[in-house]
């Protein structure tokens, strides 16, 4: 039988039946449990993805996103990205990443995170309508858009690329 809060995240995602928790992350190994053998090399090479701003308000910039396709996006303006180079991770805890975990099983590998010191948080490429829906981050609002990017940048990242967002 599904708990209360496994019945709550399949309401909330929209699935009907049984619901399936993610596996957690592994803890990482001990100094004395580190493996012997030498890691394989990770492909070399880096990506580039590109966002140039096209308008601004006194509520949301937008822009257009270039990473082997073109997509619309929103960004709040106060808390926008300065121009400049940003390196892309993916981030696989919080309540995000189980919520995009549960609405793309077969997609989703870990939240994209624009490494960003100035700001304090996780900036965020994710699905949304509006500048509220970004919390410091950039919202792609088409959902066949956002996953062809994510893919794009998820499997870079995953293969040992180096994937960064440069902002103009």
């Amino acid at each position: 039988m599904a708990s209360l809060f496994q019945r709550f995240l399949a309401w909330l995602t929209g699935r009907s039946g049984s619901v399936v928790i993610p596996p957690a992350s592994q803890p990482a190994a001990s100094p004395a449990e580190k493996p012997t053998t030498t890691p394989e090399p990770t492909p070399s090479g880096s990506e580039q993805m590109q966002l140039a701003r096209k308008s601004s308000s006194a509520d949301a910039a937008t822009g257009k996103l270039s990473f082997g396709g073109v997509s619309a996006t929103t960004e709040e303006s106060a808390k926008r990205l300065a121009a400049g180079s940003y390196t892309l991770e993916l981030r696989e805890e919080g309540g995000l990443h189980s919520a995009y975990w549960f609405r793309f099983p077969d997609h989703h590998k870990g939240m994209i995170v624009i490494k960003d010191p100035t700001f304090d948080g996780f900036r965020y490429l994710r699905l949304g309508e509006s500048a509220a829906d970004t919390q410091g981050g950039i919202v792609i609002p088409n959902i066949g858009e956002y996953l062809d990017i994510y893919t794009r940048v998820a499997d870079a990242i995953s293969t040992g690329k180096h994937v960064s967002l440069v902002v103009s």
